[in-house]
């Protein structure tokens, strides 16, 4: 799964915050990410989030 797209359902179901400390907690873990496009995916992705 794109790591893109974990922080679109995270920021969509709870907030950008959110979604970032979880991305954050993931690399903290060990996970390793590859072809990282969270820039591309991050501000396009919000008009349909909830806060």
């Amino acid at each position: 799964m794109n790591v893109g797209e974990v922080w679109y359902i995270m920021a969509r179901e709870a907030s950008q915050v959110e979604a970032e400390d979880g991305v954050a907690e993931l690399r903290g873990l060990g996970v390793n990410f590859t072809n990282f496009f969270l820039q591309r995916t991050e501000p396009s992705s919000l008009p349909t989030a909830k806060y």
